[in-house]
């Protein structure tokens, strides 16, 4: 008790739809529903629901092509966005298919920040230590020996987003945001056996061209219409620049550029005052999509609250 959650300040949209079952269990004639509810959580990561899964097909196939070409093309990459020619995540795109290795590939591909990013953000990165620890593969019965290098990015994924991501941003948000409303939500597919099985799935029974999680598509078209069963993943953006206004922007500038923020002790204002400055102003930075700018700030500002002093 007492606790403060470090989690970013903006709970998951998908909140609301858990949200919107315990009001309509207060009403009358509904009482059951408030008891509870299910959630899917675990089967985009278990069984390939995520777009990186198909991605990884290209990232293995480009892979082919000589290492040092990839690495040559990051500094041209670099220029080509700020002239509005190709999107702003090339030069991510193209460090993350020029990684030295699978945990690097994973960590561009999960990561809100690579490790060149992270060390052009922090003072002193020799300091810290690397951010890939977090992505290397612990799992280590998970893929075969002899397994191509599809399948082994296949299966280290499925870790990254179970043991890390999961674990560490999804399903803490859902029992915040659901225990504070007094809602009970249980996640049936992240059954022991289940999940077990989805971890010996090879990646084509995962991911199609890109169309993800066919083993549960396949089960699921027994009982349900085709429409259903075969219905696109649609995922649960929170539109940032809509719920956060004027006020809010004015308050976030004043906080983190003002001098006030104990984010400068240990980050470089040069890096990133550009993303607060975007965000707060509603424009676009050359380098990075929207939605970058909203993870980094979201990001400084639950920083921000982890290194304030707190009285009590």
């Amino acid at each position: 008790m007492g606790r403060r959650s470090r989690s970013p300040p903006i709970c998951r949209a998908a909140l609301r739809g858990y949200l919107a079952l315990r009001r309509r269990g207060d009403q009358p004639g509904h009482e059951t529903s408030r008891h509870g509810c299910l959630s899917g959580d675990g089967g985009d990561e278990g069984f390939g629901g995520y777009n990186a899964y198909w991605r990884l097909e290209s990232v293995a196939r480009l892979r082919l092509a000589p290492l040092f070409l990839w690495r040559a093309a990051v500094p041209a990459g670099r220029r080509v966005p700020a002239l509005g020619r190709l999107r702003p995540t090339l030069p991510r795109s193209l460090r993350t298919i020029g990684a030295t290795d699978d945990t690097a590939i994973l960590q561009g591909l999960f990561g809100w920040l690579d490790e060149y990013e992270r060390n052009q953000l922090l003072r002193d990165h020799s300091s810290v230590e690397p951010t890939r620890r977090i992505f290397e593969r612990q799992w280590r019965d998970a893929v075969p020996r002899g397994s191509s290098r599809l399948e082994r990015l296949s299966a280290h994924a499925v870790e990254v987003n179970i043991r890390v991501i999961l674990a560490n941003d999804f399903l803490p948000k859902v029992d915040i945001g659901s225990m504070r409303h007094g809602l009970e939500v249980r996640v049936p597919m992240l059954d022991e056996d289940l999940i077990d099985f989805g971890l010996t799935l090879p990646h084509h029974l995962r991911v199609h061209r890109r169309v993800g999680k066919r083993v549960l598509r396949a089960v699921a078209a027994r009982r349900l219409p085709r429409g259903i069963a075969a219905r696109p993943k649609q995922g649960f953006a929170v539109p940032v620049d809509r719920w956060l206004g004027r006020e809010f922007r004015v308050a976030l500038a004043d906080m983190m550029l003002g001098g006030s923020s104990a984010v400068s002790d240990v980050l470089d204002p040069r890096t990133y005052e550009p993303w607060i400055q975007a965000f707060c102003s509603e424009r676009d930075l050359p380098s990075l999509s929207r939605a970058s700018i909203y993870q980094r700030v979201i990001m400084l500002l639950a920083l921000d609250v982890a290194l304030s002093p707190r009285e009590g």
